[in-house]
């Protein structure tokens, strides 16, 4: 390479000035070329008929304002896309950086020959040199408008600190919410309920990390879990308190929040989501059990109903914060018999740690800290097994004292459907509503002869049952737009999705109707009429081939198996990118699974909840500056940032403190950097030596960058200067 031939004959000085006058003199070029092509751009919009006010075809129904502030019309369109839309990779770099974690994780866990592990990333290598240039092409139309709308949007919010955007709770709809009555409403109309939740003075966060350890330690020494783990893996090092957040339900009468909270990276998140793996898999299934609509369907067309029988269906108000730590302690023991042939545990020691649960459900909200005192953990992994296993003792001790059977009973969560004489609504719902005080039931009626259930409608015709796709009335018909930057496998899932539930949930008298809703639901989200009738064709063709197929259950679980033996590789996904990755290593039998780029998403929309401070941060890999010179060093922690910071600023015995030791230089341990979030340990170290990598005066030792390859180091070094 030119850049290796001007090291080898040339001092450092020079080969340093070659190269910075190389990479202004590019910069320079690119510049230009770039103001050449949107010069010629903005001439091309002024005298065409391109629709720039909305030119990813958003749908008014997609976006609703509820604040008090004037959204305008290109801040909508881009919003109400939602934030699964995908632009333009801005960050080729970073996108770069976490192709060459996971590849290299990849390699290390299957333990590659030295030979095949340089072969892959000899030529990853190429295909990311390609990727980081790739903005210096040729520039799409459609891609520079996406790029000045987003750029609008994003200026927006920041000049309107007083709303925020979030999410509805039902129908995929952006919504944008003062944040003053969305803070109100949360405090005065959920949080108020002293039967719920309680205020607490102090952060529990440290007594929480502690306590939750001790359960860990003793179940791992019990050989409760599900394998040995070592003692670091079960620490709480790297665990925040959970936040709490609230969804408008826009559904209601002055739009009431559904309460939210995010348990993920909190002390007890690792023991509810083990507790429900085990639980989940030693536990009978219901006799009302329904696995998805299409079950549901399959037992109900084969009633013939009797005249003088009706349909309802019976929903639970607020089901998780009314079940209670007693009601779930029965449901156990009840079931313990049945519990104990999987799992070895004591009945004592399940049972405290389900208390343990219901005992220390705390989050943060608007900077105060709270504690859920009844109620199942929202939130949490296994809240909703213990809500089921406490439905099903009701329903069948309600059931037991009717004076009738039912036709048929089913639920799914908290949504029940029966067929009962139509004479017996009052007792059945009365029985229900007498069961718990806190458990109480609304219930709806046939109306004109229909009714519906989850994502179906139920018509009785001719004493059978005959069902059609329902839509609730919130259903906004967003999906992932064709203008996405998404997998094209995953634009033809879509389509297949939707025709399956088309024609799979209805009855066939139904069909046409339900596959032209398709066609515009589609339109509307800029899917090509070709792509969506080449696709709708194809599933419909492999629905009629297969529908009185046995065979194609047995397929599928050939095709499953195969899938799960392929070793894999998850990846962002960036167009063209992606799929030279993924052909790369399909020569090597190696299955690549795209995962969303978060790089590529506008980050605009949120679940408006507490942040964390910097300091609070985990899984971090960070960056401190020297006041004095050029000098970085470069780490990486599980813990909280903060604490590991400290420890660099307290210590007097490592490389931080010898730098300002010997030259008598001070380190900024305030304005230090996070470079990278990452869970995966093995991933985390080498996003720090790539980081070091990076840098223009690192002072880490050199052990900390060996074991980086001389492929990764190669491509870093063309990019330190970027």
């Amino acid at each position: 390479m030119l850049k290796t031939v001007i090291n080898n004959n040339f001092p450092p000085d020079n080969c340093k000035s070659i190269f910075d006058i190389h990479e202004n003199q590019h910069e320079q070029f690119i510049n230009n070329t770039k103001k050449h092509s949107e010069k010629k751009f903005n001439y091309l919009i002024s005298n065409s008929n391109l629709n720039i006010n909305n030119p990813m075809n958003s749908q008014s129904n997609w976006f609703l304002n509820l604040s008090n502030s004037v959204v305008p019309d290109n801040v909508a369109n881009v919003i109400s896309l939602g934030n699964n839309f995908k632009f333009d990779d801005k960050k080729q770099l970073n996108t770069s950086i976490n192709y060459i974690k996971s590849v290299e994780t990849f390699i290390n866990n299957y333990n590659l020959n030295n030979e095949l592990s340089n072969d892959i990333r000899n030529k990853l290598i190429t295909n990311l040199r390609s990727h980081v240039k790739s903005n210096s092409k040729h520039i799409n139309v459609n891609d520079l408008i996406y790029s000045k709308q987003l750029n609008n949007a994003k200026l927006f919010v920041k000049n309107h600190s007083e709303i925020f955007f979030t999410i509805a709770d039902k129908g995929n709809v952006t919504v944008a919410m003062d944040k003053v009555e969305y803070i109100n409403k949360i405090e005065n109309n959920l949080l108020n309920d002293t039967k719920t939740y309680k205020i607490i003075k102090r952060n529990p966060l440290n007594k929480l990390k502690t306590d939750t350890y001790k359960i860990l330690k003793y179940w791992n020494n019990s050989g409760f879990l599900n394998r040995k783990y070592y003692d670091l893996e079960l620490t709480q090092t790297n665990t925040n308190i959970a936040k709490l957040y609230g969804l408008p339900k826009i559904h209601k009468i002055n739009v009431p929040l559904r309460p939210v909270v995010s348990t993920v990276n909190s002390p007890t998140y690792f023991l509810s989501k083990h507790l429900f793996d085990l639980l989940d898999k030693s536990i009978n299934k219901p006799k009302s059990y329904i696995q998805n609509s299409s079950d549901f369907i399959k037992k109900i067309t084969q009633f013939t109903i009797p005249t003088d029988h009706t349909l309802i269906s019976l929903d639970v108000s607020s089901l998780f914060t009314n079940v209670g730590s007693e009601h779930v302690r029965d449901s156990i023991i009840k079931r313990y018999i049945t519990i104990s042939r999987n799992l070895n545990i004591p009945l004592d020691d399940l049972l405290n740690a389900c208390q343990f649960l219901f005992d220390n459900n705390f989050f943060k909200f608007n900077d105060k800290y709270y504690q859920q005192i009844y109620g199942t953990p929202m939130g949490s992994s296994i809240s909703g097994l213990f809500a089921d296993i406490v439905m099903e003792d009701l329903e069948t001790i309600c059931l037991s004292k009717l004076s009738f059977k039912p036709l048929f009973f089913y639920r799914y969560v908290d949504d029940i459907i029966t067929c009962i004489p139509a004479d017996k609504i009052n007792e059945i719902v009365d029985k229900f509503n007498g069961y718990d005080e806190r458990l109480q039931f609304t219930f709806e009626m046939l109306n004109n002869n229909s009714i519906n259930f989850l994502d179906v409608l139920i018509i009785i015709d001719n004493k059978k049952l005959i069902t059609d796709w329902f839509l609730k009335p919130t259903f906004s018909g967003r999906t992932i737009n064709y203008k996405s930057k998404h997998p094209f496998s995953q634009k033809v899932a879509i389509v297949y999705n939707l025709i399956d539930r088309a024609v799979k949930l209805s009855d066939k008298q139904f069909h046409s109707k339900n596959i032209q809703f398709v066609e515009q639901l589609l339109l509307n989200n800029n899917y090509p009429i070709e792509f969506i009738r080449k696709y709708t064709k194809k599933r419909i063709s492999f629905i009629n081939l297969n529908k009185h197929n046995d065979s194609n259950g047995n397929n599928y679980n050939n095709n499953r198996t195969i899938y799960n033996m392929l070793p894999k590789v998850f990846l962002p996904y960036v167009p063209n990118l992606f799929e030279n990755v993924s052909f790369l290593l399909k020569n090597y039998n190696i299955l690549t699974i795209p995962i969303s780029n978060i790089n590529m998403s506008h980050n605009l929309i949120v679940k408006y909840k507490d942040k964390n401070k910097k300091t609070e941060n985990t899984n971090t890999v960070y960056k401190i500056n020297c006041h004095d010179c050029s000098a970085s060093y470069v780490g990486q922690s599980k813990r909280m940032v903060g604490v590991r910071i400290n420890e660099h600023k307290n210590s007097k015995d490592n490389i931080v403190a010898h730098h300002c030791d010997s030259l008598k230089h001070r380190f900024d341990f305030v304005n230090f950097a996070i470079l990278d979030r990452e869970d995966n340990y093995k991933k985390r170290l080498i996003s720090e030596m790539i980081y070091i990598n990076l840098q223009i005066n690192p002072i880490n030792k050199r052990d900390d960058i060996q074991n980086l390859n001389n492929y990764y180091t190669h491509f870093l070094n063309e990019n330190k200067y970027s």
